[in-house]
């Protein structure tokens, strides 16, 4: 991979974790008024569940862990 390629990889992860973070929070805010929403809830685990197949491939050990963590 060309440092140009592996550039635009590390761009294109953090702008995706960065949107799901972003609507992580929005979802975690939600559950604190609606606590039995479902729909939020499963938000939540998708977003985290991406975020850690995405580190996993790029090798981010560390934010795999947290990510399973929080799964868990």
């Amino acid at each position: 991979m060309t440092d140009a390629e592996h550039q635009a990889l590390m761009e294109t992860f953090l702008s995706e974790s960065e949107e799901g973070l972003l609507e992580m929070e929005r979802a975690l805010v939600g559950l604190e008024a609606h606590p039995g929403d479902d729909e939020l809830l499963q938000a939540v685990f998708r977003i985290v569940h991406t975020l850690k197949g995405n580190a996993v491939s790029l090798g981010f050990s560390g934010l795999a862990e947290l990510s399973h963590l929080l799964e868990d």
